[in-house]
């Protein structure tokens, strides 16, 4: 899994293939977990966002709608009640069984949006697969990189 994050537009990109994305569902109404994202290096470039998050912290609360936030640490805060993160969990999991490889969803906020709070960073998912090694290019400077296990 890895996490991108645009500070200028508020957006969080998560990229996840389906076992990963399979996981995460499971763990979204589970309280004070922590998901990790693939480590990476300083010196690789999130282009188009403005940099990497080391992964995802859940945590219910009582009564409250879901709302992604990112943490000063770079990791993205995921809270809401227990109700409102397992409808959450099932649009995760309605993805990674029903979407393809390639494919993305947008979790955005809008007004009557039942589930998610308007102080929530919008969120796209998307369905990828990640082979054992896979190469990461750093348009800006034409260097490719290889990563070991994602």
């Amino acid at each position: 899994m890895l996490i991108r994050y645009s500070d200028s537009v508020r957006e969080i990109e998560i990229a996840a293939n389906e076992e990963e994305l399979l996981d995460l569902s499971k763990k979204l109404t589970e309280n004070d977990v922590e998901i990790n994202a693939k480590a990476l290096g300083e010196d690789l470039n999130a282009a188009p966002y403005c940099r990497f998050l080391s992964g995802i912290q859940v945590s219910i609360s009582s009564g409250q709608l879901v709302e992604f936030q990112v943490t000063q640490d770079g990791r993205v805060l995921l809270r809401g009640d227990r109700q409102k993160l397992s409808i959450l969990s099932n649009v995760v999991l309605s993805f990674a069984k029903d979407w393809g490889t390639g494919e993305h969803m947008h979790i955005e906020y809008h007004p009557e949006h039942f589930y998610l709070s308007p102080n929530s960073v919008s969120v796209i998912l998307v369905h990828t697969y990640f082979e054992k090694k896979f190469k990461v290019v750093n348009m800006n400077i034409n260097q490719s990189q290889t990563i070991g296990q994602i």
